[in-house]
């Protein structure tokens, strides 16, 4: 049995394991391996190839990006989807990682910064989105909000995928 799960996305089907044991959903068309936590700790480095050990790179990195995250407070109420997407796009994960912080800055307690996948429900479309919640919301939320998304402006521009900052005038989860 191989330690190289396979991960491929494709239109109007959600993630789900296949009769092979490779997952298949929506939003990304490529394909890619991606070696298991237990993989990556037995496996001999002189027989990966490059792609293999560019993935578990992005593997491992993102999986410590987003501990870090969740150790600083963020609020990760669906980390297989965003760590699935961060897979699909990982150009995206340090982006994800400076505008976090940056709005943890910026919002700290009792404010709660929060990291989800959206999906739109009338188009096939998804996106990270930093949702910034309070409790008792600040008159100047939006003009803060909108100074993160403006010292991101060029990167997020340019990556892979949108990740939006915003909030959506909830209280805290």
């Amino acid at each position: 049995m191989s330690t190289i799960q396979t991960l491929s996305r494709h239109a109007s089907t959600e993630w789900r394991p296949d009769s092979g044991g490779s997952y298949s959903g929506r939003y990304c068309t490529e394909r890619m391996e991606v070696l298991s936590t237990e993989a990556v700790m037995n496996r001999d480095s002189d027989d990966a190839d490059s792609k293999e050990t560019n993935l578990t790179v992005s593997l491992v990195y993102c999986d410590v990006v987003l501990a870090e995250l969740q150790r600083k407070g963020i609020a990760l109420p669906n980390p297989e989807d965003i760590r699935r997407n961060l897979l699909c796009h990982p150009d995206m994960t340090d982006l994800v990682k400076r505008i976090c912080d940056d709005a943890l800055d910026r919002f700290p307690r009792p404010s709660q910064v929060a990291l989800e996948l959206y999906q739109d429900p009338e188009i096939e479309d998804e996106h990270l989105t930093v949702y910034v919640r309070q409790y008792d919301y600040d008159d100047d939320i939006l003009d803060v909000l909108d100074e993160v998304r403006l010292k991101f402006h060029e990167e997020r521009a340019t990556s892979s995928n949108w990740i939006h900052i915003t909030t959506d005038f909830e209280l805290p989860i």
